[in-house]
């Protein structure tokens, strides 16, 4: 499936009580999920299984997701509700960009002098609405169209 988040789909599969297996492919990395009435009873992906494992595929992106017929029988490793899983996910997931290590290259914007930053430019100011504009058009004004050759 494309065009969906992750947590938005897994959200789904629980609003609608859906039983399934999703297997979650994400760049080099596979996982699984299983839903049984809605409830996310067991997640795995390499050697993570329940809550860690669901933590960690709930904050893959780009997340390619296969539905499959339910499995009966499965044991039972999750422990926390979807929206725990998904909330700590997610936390954790901004813990890992924030102590991310700083890029040693700098920045596209730095000009030519060494360590010379370019500013960039002003916005331009915005018009006031309440201030009537002069509308310019050689069509209008009666001039000859350009010459083209």
């Amino acid at each position: 499936m494309k065009g969906i988040t992750l947590p938005s789909f897994l959200q789904i599969i629980q609003l609608d009580r859906k039983s399934c297996v999703l297997r979650i492919i994400s760049q080099d990395r596979a996982g699984l999920l299983r839903f049984e009435r809605g409830e996310l009873l067991d997640a795995a992906t390499g050697s993570l299984t329940g809550d860690e494992g669901a933590f960690e595929i709930a904050c893959w992106d780009d997340a390619q997701i296969e539905i499959h017929p339910p499995r009966q029988g499965a044991q039972r490793t999750v422990k926390q509700s979807l929206t725990e899983i998904l909330m700590e996910g997610i936390r954790r997931k901004d813990e890992r960009i924030r102590d991310a290590p700083l890029p040693t290259s700098p920045p596209p914007h730095f000009g030519a002098a060494k360590g010379a930053m370019i500013a960039p430019k002003p916005a331009a100011p915005r018009p006031d609405p309440k201030t009537p504009r002069a509308v310019s058009c050689a069509w209008c004004s009666g001039a000859p169209p350009p010459d083209h050759p």
